[in-house]
């Protein structure tokens, strides 16, 4: 990379990226329904030094949660800025972007659902970037009007079909999963980004990250990373 620096991404009272060091962040394992527990659980984490608290977010009714349980931290004085771990619904990720800091999305529900196929040509990676780019205009929109922050990223064990054929199931195609989507996000002129890539295996998650990052500093603009090993456990 030389002496390219990533953007600098704001999250709350945390910034990321640039020279700004690794911030830790953890996550609840608490029902999100359960707001007393919820908060009680961020508020450890807070205390022990972490710097940042991701909360699974899977329904509308759960975003009504997330919106008790930050008010509640902040009639505490707690500001530990949160991020809603939203898995399968765009909506509520665009729900949860008016309410917390940062919202983890899966690419996935925004582009190449099952369909069937076992080969593809350009024409469908093209059908299927400009559809992704029509889905996620809305949740862009929320997340710059409130300056909230997206995490994308791709796991290795969730590579789409189209991907797969291009690319096998490798580090290389968790890469150019993503940087679809980081291309989308800047045509959108949408910078306020972090980026994982994830995989059971540490030297597949190791491997990716350094393309990812070779990948990124050839286009002139690198955004942050969120670093983690999937289905870790404890």
């Amino acid at each position: 990379m030389g002496n390219l620096k990533s953007d600098i991404v704001t999250i709350g009272n945390v910034k990321l990226g640039g020279n700004c060091g690794v911030c830790v962040q953890s996550m609840t394992n608490t029902p999100t329904d359960d707001v007393e527990l919820t908060v009680n659980q961020v508020v450890e984490l807070a205390d022990a030094g972490c710097e940042l608290v991701r909360i699974t977010t899977r329904s509308i009714k759960d975003v009504e949660f997330l919106a008790a349980i930050k008010n509640k931290l902040k009639s505490m004085g707690c500001n530990v800025p949160l991020i809603a771990d939203v898995h399968f619904n765009p909506k509520v990720a665009e729900l949860a972007a008016e309410i917390v800091e940062k919202v983890r999305i899966n690419p996935g529900n925004y582009i190449d659902k099952k369909l069937g196929k076992t080969s593809f040509t350009d024409d469908d990676t093209a059908v299927a970037l400009a559809a992704a780019k029509e889905n996620i205009l809305p949740l862009v929109e929320v997340c710059k009007k409130h300056n909230t922050s997206i995490r994308i990223g791709s796991n290795q064990g969730s590579l789409s079909d189209r991907i797969v054929f291009k690319y096998g199931d490798t580090a290389l195609g968790m890469v150019e999963a993503v940087m679809e989507f980081v291309n989308i996000f800047q045509e959108l002129d949408f910078h306020n980004i972090v980026i994982s890539l994830k995989s059971s295996n540490p030297a597949v998650m190791i491997e990716a990250n350094r393309l990812l990052m070779k990948r990124m500093s050839e286009t002139g603009r690198v955004y942050p990373l969120h670093l983690g090993v999937t289905e870790a456990g404890s």
